[in-house]
């Protein structure tokens, strides 16, 4: 018994270590892939206009500006799409959790008839 312990935290074989580093390198790669359009696009969000078409932008926003957003936010359907969301979020959830209850109480209960 005191062998296997010490192979699970002993040194481990080289093709787990390969394994291993290939693996993580793999996650980085598409942490970076998936993370970067990411922040470019809340950084161009938060740029002036003139900043990013010039291509000042690359990670942090470049001249500072929310006129984006003013303008965002002056449309009306914007705020209906909001609350349409917000409702139907709600509304799902409530939804889904009594339903839930009523399929699993009879499920939990090995006495009840039917």
């Amino acid at each position: 018994m005191a062998n296997q312990k010490s192979n699970l935290h002993g040194r481990m074989a080289l093709s787990d270590r390969v394994f291993i580093s290939i693996c993580y390198s793999v996650m980085v790669i598409l942490t970076i892939a998936v993370a970067y359009p990411v922040i470019y696009v809340i950084s161009a969000s938060f740029s002036h206009g003139d900043a990013l078409v010039s291509g000042e932008v690359w990670l942090l926003p470049a001249d500072f500006s929310l006129q984006g957003y003013e303008l965002l936010f002056r449309y009306k359907t914007i705020w209906t799409g909001y609350a349409n969301t917000i409702f139907y979020t709600v509304t799902g959830t409530l939804l889904n959790v009594i339903i839930t209850v009523i399929c699993a109480y009879p499920l939990a209960r090995k006495n009840l008839r039917g």
